[in-house]
Protein backbone atom coordinates (compact mmCIF):
# COMPACT_ATOMS: atom_id res chain seq x y z
CA UNK A 1 0.00 0.00 0.00
CA UNK A 2 1.34 3.43 -0.98
CA UNK A 3 2.16 5.77 1.93
CA UNK A 4 2.99 8.99 0.06
CA UNK A 5 0.75 12.01 0.70
CA UNK A 6 0.43 15.66 -0.22
CA UNK A 7 2.36 18.14 1.91
CA UNK A 8 1.25 19.43 5.28
CA UNK A 9 1.68 22.97 3.92
CA UNK A 10 -0.89 22.35 1.18
CA UNK A 11 -3.38 20.88 3.66
CA UNK A 12 -2.93 23.75 6.13
CA UNK A 13 -3.16 26.42 3.38
CA UNK A 14 -6.44 24.89 2.28
CA UNK A 15 -7.79 25.15 5.83
CA UNK A 16 -6.49 28.71 6.21
CA UNK A 17 -8.22 29.83 3.01
CA UNK A 18 -11.45 28.28 4.23
CA UNK A 19 -11.16 30.25 7.48
CA UNK A 20 -10.60 33.48 5.55
CA UNK A 21 -13.82 32.78 3.63
CA UNK A 22 -15.52 32.33 7.01
CA UNK A 23 -16.93 28.97 5.99
CA UNK A 24 -18.89 26.90 8.49
CA UNK A 25 -18.77 23.12 8.86
CA UNK A 26 -20.96 20.24 9.86
CA UNK A 27 -19.68 17.05 11.48
CA UNK A 28 -19.79 13.37 10.57
CA UNK A 29 -18.70 10.71 13.00
CA UNK A 30 -17.23 7.40 11.81
CA UNK A 31 -16.44 4.35 13.91
CA UNK A 32 -13.28 2.77 12.45
CA UNK A 33 -11.44 -0.48 13.01
CA UNK A 34 -7.99 -0.45 11.42
CA UNK A 35 -4.71 -2.33 11.72
CA UNK A 36 -2.09 -0.62 13.87
CA UNK A 37 1.39 -0.08 12.47
CA UNK A 38 4.33 1.31 14.42
CA UNK A 39 5.36 3.20 11.30
CA UNK A 40 3.25 6.38 11.39
CA UNK A 41 3.07 6.78 7.61
CA UNK A 42 1.81 3.22 7.19
CA UNK A 43 -0.69 3.72 10.01
CA UNK A 44 -1.95 6.85 8.25
CA UNK A 45 -2.39 4.81 5.06
CA UNK A 46 -4.41 2.20 6.96
CA UNK A 47 -6.65 4.87 8.50
CA UNK A 48 -7.15 6.63 5.16
CA UNK A 49 -8.14 3.32 3.60
CA UNK A 50 -10.67 2.86 6.41
CA UNK A 51 -12.12 6.26 5.49
CA UNK A 52 -12.10 5.66 1.73
CA UNK A 53 -15.89 5.85 1.53
CA UNK A 54 -16.43 9.35 3.00
CA UNK A 55 -13.15 10.72 1.59
CA UNK A 56 -13.75 9.27 -1.91
CA UNK A 57 -10.26 8.55 -3.17
CA UNK A 58 -9.28 10.75 -6.11
CA UNK A 59 -7.22 9.80 -9.16
CA UNK A 60 -4.09 10.48 -7.05
CA UNK A 61 -4.45 7.02 -5.47
CA UNK A 62 -5.20 8.41 -2.02
CA UNK A 63 -2.38 10.94 -1.57
CA UNK A 64 -4.84 13.73 -0.74
CA UNK A 65 -6.82 11.48 1.62
CA UNK A 66 -3.66 10.48 3.49
CA UNK A 67 -2.68 14.14 3.77
CA UNK A 68 -6.05 14.97 5.33
CA UNK A 69 -5.76 12.09 7.79
CA UNK A 70 -2.23 12.98 8.87
CA UNK A 71 -2.09 16.76 8.82
CA UNK A 72 -5.50 18.48 8.66
CA UNK A 73 -6.18 18.49 12.42
CA UNK A 74 -4.39 21.47 14.06
CA UNK A 75 -4.33 19.46 17.29
CA UNK A 76 -2.52 16.60 15.52
CA UNK A 77 -4.81 14.13 17.27
CA UNK A 78 -3.79 11.10 15.20
CA UNK A 79 -0.07 11.70 15.85
CA UNK A 80 -0.77 11.95 19.57
CA UNK A 81 -2.77 8.72 19.51
CA UNK A 82 0.02 6.95 17.62
CA UNK A 83 2.69 8.16 20.04
CA UNK A 84 0.61 7.29 23.10
CA UNK A 85 -0.27 3.81 21.88
CA UNK A 86 3.09 2.98 20.28
CA UNK A 87 3.99 0.51 23.04
CA UNK A 88 0.46 -0.51 24.04
CA UNK A 89 -0.63 -1.71 20.61
CA UNK A 90 0.98 -4.55 18.68
CA UNK A 91 1.82 -4.54 14.98
CA UNK A 92 -1.22 -5.68 13.00
CA UNK A 93 -3.56 -5.40 15.99
CA UNK A 94 -7.03 -4.21 14.97
CA UNK A 95 -7.70 -1.01 16.88
CA UNK A 96 -10.76 1.18 17.14
CA UNK A 97 -10.75 4.90 16.32
CA UNK A 98 -13.46 7.52 16.26
CA UNK A 99 -13.02 9.89 13.31
CA UNK A 100 -14.94 13.18 13.26
CA UNK A 101 -15.00 14.68 9.78
CA UNK A 102 -15.67 18.41 9.36
CA UNK A 103 -17.32 19.21 6.02
CA UNK A 104 -18.10 22.56 4.40
CA UNK A 105 -21.70 23.61 5.09
CA UNK A 106 -22.78 24.40 1.50
CA UNK A 107 -25.91 23.57 -0.58
CA UNK A 108 -24.30 21.41 -3.29
CA UNK A 109 -23.27 17.94 -2.05
CA UNK A 110 -20.32 17.83 -4.46
CA UNK A 111 -18.86 20.91 -2.73
CA UNK A 112 -19.13 19.57 0.84
CA UNK A 113 -15.43 18.82 1.01
CA UNK A 114 -13.85 17.40 4.16
CA UNK A 115 -11.67 20.18 5.56
CA UNK A 116 -10.19 18.48 8.59
CA UNK A 117 -10.49 15.32 10.69
CA UNK A 118 -10.21 14.82 14.44
CA UNK A 119 -9.45 11.40 15.92
CA UNK A 120 -10.18 9.85 19.28
CA UNK A 121 -9.93 6.46 20.99
CA UNK A 122 -12.97 5.25 22.97
CA UNK A 123 -12.06 3.74 26.30
CA UNK A 124 -15.18 1.56 26.29
CA UNK A 125 -18.50 1.11 24.52
CA UNK A 126 -19.97 3.39 27.19
CA UNK A 127 -18.20 6.33 25.54
CA UNK A 128 -20.79 6.36 22.75
CA UNK A 129 -23.74 8.69 23.11
CA UNK A 130 -26.96 6.64 23.45
CA UNK A 131 -28.30 7.83 20.10
CA UNK A 132 -25.15 7.06 18.12
CA UNK A 133 -25.35 3.55 16.73
CA UNK A 134 -22.51 1.67 15.07
CA UNK A 135 -22.75 1.59 11.28
CA UNK A 136 -23.34 -2.16 11.50
CA UNK A 137 -27.00 -1.36 12.34
CA UNK A 138 -27.91 1.09 9.55
CA UNK A 139 -31.56 0.04 9.21
CA UNK A 140 -32.41 0.96 12.78
CA UNK A 141 -30.56 4.25 12.46
CA UNK A 142 -32.20 5.03 9.11
CA UNK A 143 -35.65 4.59 10.64
CA UNK A 144 -34.66 6.90 13.48
CA UNK A 145 -33.43 9.58 11.07
CA UNK A 146 -36.60 9.37 8.96
CA UNK A 147 -38.69 9.66 12.13
CA UNK A 148 -36.80 12.78 13.21
CA UNK A 149 -37.11 14.27 9.72
CA UNK A 150 -40.85 13.60 9.62
CA UNK A 151 -41.37 15.33 12.97
CA UNK A 152 -39.42 18.38 11.78
CA UNK A 153 -41.23 18.46 8.42
CA UNK A 154 -44.58 18.92 10.17
CA UNK A 155 -43.35 22.34 11.33
CA UNK A 156 -42.50 23.47 7.78
CA UNK A 157 -45.42 25.37 6.29
CA UNK A 158 -46.70 25.86 2.75
CA UNK A 159 -45.87 23.92 -0.38
CA UNK A 160 -42.32 23.31 0.79
CA UNK A 161 -43.57 21.44 3.83
CA UNK A 162 -45.97 19.41 1.66
CA UNK A 163 -43.21 18.46 -0.73
CA UNK A 164 -40.76 17.47 2.01
CA UNK A 165 -43.38 15.29 3.67
CA UNK A 166 -44.09 13.71 0.29
CA UNK A 167 -40.39 12.91 -0.17
CA UNK A 168 -40.28 11.30 3.27
CA UNK A 169 -43.48 9.35 2.57
CA UNK A 170 -41.89 8.01 -0.62
CA UNK A 171 -38.80 7.02 1.33
CA UNK A 172 -41.01 5.22 3.84
CA UNK A 173 -42.75 3.42 0.99
CA UNK A 174 -39.40 2.12 -0.28
CA UNK A 175 -38.03 1.34 3.18
CA UNK A 176 -34.38 0.74 3.95
CA UNK A 177 -32.22 0.22 1.90
CA UNK A 178 -34.53 0.91 -1.07
CA UNK A 179 -34.86 4.59 -0.13
CA UNK A 180 -31.12 5.02 -0.76
CA UNK A 181 -31.81 4.52 -4.47
CA UNK A 182 -34.18 7.52 -4.74
CA UNK A 183 -32.52 10.17 -6.87
CA UNK A 184 -32.91 13.42 -8.73
CA UNK A 185 -30.77 15.13 -11.34
CA UNK A 186 -27.75 17.13 -10.22
CA UNK A 187 -28.37 20.86 -10.95
CA UNK A 188 -24.67 21.34 -11.75
CA UNK A 189 -24.81 18.64 -14.43
CA UNK A 190 -28.13 19.93 -15.77
CA UNK A 191 -26.80 23.46 -16.12
CA UNK A 192 -23.67 22.22 -17.88
CA UNK A 193 -25.98 20.42 -20.31
CA UNK A 194 -28.14 23.51 -20.80
CA UNK A 195 -25.25 25.81 -21.72
CA UNK A 196 -23.54 23.33 -24.06
CA UNK A 197 -23.92 23.16 -27.82
CA UNK A 198 -26.37 20.65 -29.24
CA UNK A 199 -23.46 18.54 -30.49
CA UNK A 200 -22.02 18.44 -26.96
CA UNK A 201 -25.46 17.69 -25.53
CA UNK A 202 -25.69 14.68 -27.83
CA UNK A 203 -22.31 13.43 -26.57
CA UNK A 204 -23.42 13.94 -22.96
CA UNK A 205 -26.60 11.93 -23.54
CA UNK A 206 -24.65 9.11 -25.18
CA UNK A 207 -22.03 9.04 -22.39
CA UNK A 208 -24.82 9.05 -19.79
CA UNK A 209 -26.43 5.99 -21.35
CA UNK A 210 -29.50 7.83 -22.63
CA UNK A 211 -32.42 8.96 -20.51
CA UNK A 212 -32.55 8.65 -17.58
CA UNK A 213 -28.94 9.83 -17.50
CA UNK A 214 -26.40 8.37 -15.08
CA UNK A 215 -22.67 8.32 -14.43
CA UNK A 216 -20.23 11.25 -14.47
CA UNK A 217 -19.75 14.19 -16.80
CA UNK A 218 -16.55 14.50 -18.78
CA UNK A 219 -13.94 17.21 -18.31
CA UNK A 220 -11.75 18.55 -15.50
CA UNK A 221 -13.59 19.68 -12.36
CA UNK A 222 -12.36 20.74 -8.94
CA UNK A 223 -13.19 17.87 -6.64
CA UNK A 224 -13.85 15.57 -9.60
CA UNK A 225 -16.55 15.60 -12.30
CA UNK A 226 -20.16 15.82 -11.07
CA UNK A 227 -22.50 12.85 -11.31
CA UNK A 228 -25.76 13.14 -13.19
CA UNK A 229 -27.67 11.86 -10.18
CA UNK A 230 -27.88 12.92 -6.55
CA UNK A 231 -29.17 10.40 -4.01
CA UNK A 232 -30.56 12.70 -1.30
CA UNK A 233 -31.25 10.07 1.33
CA UNK A 234 -27.71 8.78 1.12
CA UNK A 235 -26.53 12.34 1.69
CA UNK A 236 -29.03 12.82 4.51
CA UNK A 237 -27.91 9.67 6.33
CA UNK A 238 -24.21 10.41 5.90
CA UNK A 239 -24.68 13.92 7.29
CA UNK A 240 -26.99 13.03 10.17
CA UNK A 241 -25.81 9.59 11.19
CA UNK A 242 -24.34 11.13 14.31
CA UNK A 243 -25.62 14.71 14.26
CA UNK A 244 -29.17 15.98 14.92
CA UNK A 245 -31.60 16.37 12.03
CA UNK A 246 -32.45 19.94 11.04
CA UNK A 247 -34.92 21.72 8.76
CA UNK A 248 -32.13 23.17 6.62
CA UNK A 249 -31.07 19.72 5.44
CA UNK A 250 -34.63 18.89 4.44
CA UNK A 251 -35.03 22.24 2.72
CA UNK A 252 -31.82 21.63 0.78
CA UNK A 253 -33.31 18.48 -0.77
CA UNK A 254 -36.32 20.45 -1.97
CA UNK A 255 -34.14 23.27 -3.28
CA UNK A 256 -31.88 20.94 -5.23
CA UNK A 257 -34.83 19.20 -6.90
CA UNK A 258 -36.25 22.59 -7.92
CA UNK A 259 -32.89 23.75 -9.29
CA UNK A 260 -32.48 20.60 -11.34
CA UNK A 261 -35.69 21.59 -13.17
CA UNK A 262 -35.07 25.31 -13.42
CA UNK A 263 -31.56 24.95 -14.85
CA UNK A 264 -33.05 23.69 -18.12
CA UNK A 265 -34.71 27.06 -18.68
CA UNK A 266 -31.63 29.16 -17.95
CA UNK A 267 -29.26 28.12 -20.71
CA UNK A 268 -28.87 29.83 -24.10
CA UNK A 269 -32.14 29.66 -25.98
CA UNK A 270 -34.14 29.10 -22.82
CA UNK A 271 -36.98 31.23 -21.56
CA UNK A 272 -34.67 34.08 -20.61
CA UNK A 273 -32.77 34.20 -23.89
CA UNK A 274 -35.07 33.99 -26.85
CA UNK A 275 -38.03 31.85 -26.01
CA UNK A 276 -39.21 28.32 -26.70
CA UNK A 277 -38.72 28.41 -30.49
CA UNK A 278 -34.91 28.42 -30.30
CA UNK A 279 -34.45 25.76 -27.62
CA UNK A 280 -32.28 22.88 -28.85
CA UNK A 281 -33.89 19.56 -29.63
CA UNK A 282 -31.83 17.90 -26.91
CA UNK A 283 -33.05 20.34 -24.26
CA UNK A 284 -36.62 19.57 -25.35
CA UNK A 285 -35.83 15.84 -24.98
CA UNK A 286 -34.54 16.51 -21.47
CA UNK A 287 -37.66 18.48 -20.60
CA UNK A 288 -39.78 15.57 -21.77
CA UNK A 289 -37.71 13.33 -19.51
CA UNK A 290 -38.59 15.55 -16.54
CA UNK A 291 -42.26 15.47 -17.53
CA UNK A 292 -42.09 11.67 -17.55
CA UNK A 293 -40.48 11.61 -14.11
CA UNK A 294 -43.05 14.14 -12.88
CA UNK A 295 -45.79 11.66 -13.76
CA UNK A 296 -44.10 8.64 -12.16
CA UNK A 297 -45.45 8.07 -8.60
CA UNK A 298 -42.15 6.36 -7.70
CA UNK A 299 -40.11 9.48 -8.50
CA UNK A 300 -39.13 12.40 -6.31
CA UNK A 301 -40.17 14.68 -9.18
CA UNK A 302 -43.73 13.39 -8.88
CA UNK A 303 -43.73 14.18 -5.16
CA UNK A 304 -42.38 17.64 -5.96
CA UNK A 305 -44.70 18.53 -8.83
CA UNK A 306 -47.84 17.12 -7.23
CA UNK A 307 -47.41 19.34 -4.19
CA UNK A 308 -46.68 22.61 -5.99
CA UNK A 309 -49.36 24.85 -7.46
CA UNK A 310 -47.14 26.34 -10.18
CA UNK A 311 -45.76 22.90 -11.18
CA UNK A 312 -42.18 24.06 -10.52
CA UNK A 313 -41.37 24.64 -14.17
CA UNK A 314 -42.08 21.10 -15.42
CA UNK A 315 -42.91 21.64 -19.04
CA UNK A 316 -46.37 20.13 -19.34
Amino acid sequence: MSVTRISRKEIRNRLRESALRRETYFRERWDLRVKFNKNFDQFVANVAQGLSRPLKYRSDQGQFARGLVADSDPKESLRQIHETMFRAWDMGQVVRLIATLYRRQVPLPMDRWVMYIEFGVPQSEANFEPDVLPRSDPKRKANKIIGEATAISKKISGDRGKRIRAYLDLAGKYGYPGMLQLWHYNPVAVREFAISSEAEQTKMINKGGGFPLSGELSGTWQGGPPNWRIFPFRELFDKHFSTPMDANSLGAIDEMIAKSVLMLSEGPGGKGAGGESVVSGKVIEFRKELIRLGRDPNSLYYASDKNTEDHRGLFD
